[in-house]
């Protein structure tokens, strides 16, 4: 197939036509409906923490979850109800954690890899009711 390149209004057109389907592509994932942070009810965060606004979807802190000091949340992570995290901790991309948690200071839970799956995305789920202790790395 030969490559047609067009100029003037009627190129400009077919730029809005794409940039439209594009658009209408990835809407759910814009505003209100994604690319944020939702903070439950009840939550205390705590001084010079950070809170990553999500990639694709929303990065998530339920009712209930305590934040201490000097916490590190990266992009689309949820944190169940009721969680407790203590300072210094880093949670990095796409991981889940259940309800009822209490993660001790200095814990690194670092983005999954599987490298089987070279550039597919993988997740890590840490269910409920667990304790995570001082210095453990994810």
């Amino acid at each position: 197939m030969s490559k047609v390149i067009k100029f003037g209004e009627d190129g400009r057109g077919k730029i809005q036509t794409g940039v439209n389907q594009l658009a209408d592509a990835v809407a759910s994932t814009l505003g209100p409906y994604g690319r944020n942070v939702i903070i439950g009810n009840d939550v205390e965060i705590g001084s010079n923490s950070t809170i990553d606004r999500a990639t694709i979807g929303s990065t998530i802190i339920s009712d209930g979850v305590k934040l201490d000091n000097q916490i590190q949340i990266a992009h689309n992570v949820e944190i169940g109800d009721n969680t407790i995290v203590q300072s210094h901790v880093s949670i990095l991309a796409n991981t889940i954690i259940g309800k009822d948690n209490k993660i001790y200071p200095f814990v690194s839970i670092n983005e999954p890899q599987d490298l089987k799956y070279k550039g597919e995305p993988t997740n890590l789920i840490i269910g409920n009711n667990n304790k995570i202790r001082e210095y453990v790395s994810i």
